[in-house]
Formats: structure tokens, sequence, C-alpha cells
């Protein structure tokens, strides 16, 4: 599965189709500024890239571990320093070793989750 998402997450990065038996990154063609990449897992939209990288990234309601595993790659492609995780069955963005709780059908834009260190959300132990 890791290597799935790791191909999944550079067509995502770098901004070309690709598709797999449950993972498709779509590129909307506009002009080369403002395409638009989105990556669908299981028909669901978990992630969208727009002009430069402006990102949003979302679990969709499914806090499975294919899903934190795709949005997981992206983080990873971008050199971020957090990522998607789940603690006692909740899901959680793990940053500098601190859990903080999410909910699933929430949807992040790639900034907010630079500073979720200045949440007011609960913290996990």
């Amino acid at each position: 599965m890791r290597n799935l998402s790791e191909k999944m997450a550079l067509a995502f990065c770098e901004g070309y189709k690709s598709c797999s038996v449950n993972t498709v990154v779509k590129v909307e063609y506009k002009t080369e500024e403002n395409n638009i990449y989105r990556m669908f897992l299981h028909g669901n939209l978990i992630a969208r890239r727009g002009g430069g990288m402006d990102i949003t990234m979302s679990l969709c309601g499914y806090n499975t571990r294919t899903t934190r595993d795709r949005l997981n790659s992206i983080l990873e492609a971008l050199g971020r320093n957090y990522r998607f995780s789940q603690h006692n069955f909740w899901p959680v963005i793990v940053k500098n070793g601190v859990k903080y709780y999410i909910r699933s059908d929430d949807v992040f834009k790639l900034e907010e989750l630079d500073g979720i260190e200045n949440w007011n959300c609960n913290v996990a132990a």
C-alpha cells in the first residue's frame, strides 16, 4: 500500500493524472498556474490542490488506515512534519509528538494544519 500512496502523492504534487484500483488523481486543465488537482479514494475527494499550493485535505468521514496513508504521503512529499493518525479510535493529527483531536469529516487547508499548535482543540495525553 505504501508504494501506491507514494505514487499517487507524487502525481498529486507534481500535477499529473494517475489511477489505481481505489485511488484516482484527476487534473482539470485551466492555465499553467490555475490547474486543479484532485485525489479521490473510493470516489471520495480526500485532497484538492488549486493554483500554487492552495491545498485542502479531508478524511471524508473515513478514519481508515488507507485514507490516512494517502494523505500522509502527500504531507511527506511536501516536507510537512505532521501526520494524520488515530488515538483510541479517534482521528488525530500528530505534530512534534503532540496529538490533536480532529473530526473525520473536517476539511483542512494546508496552512491551517501548519499552525495546528495554535488551535483551540483537545490534545491527547
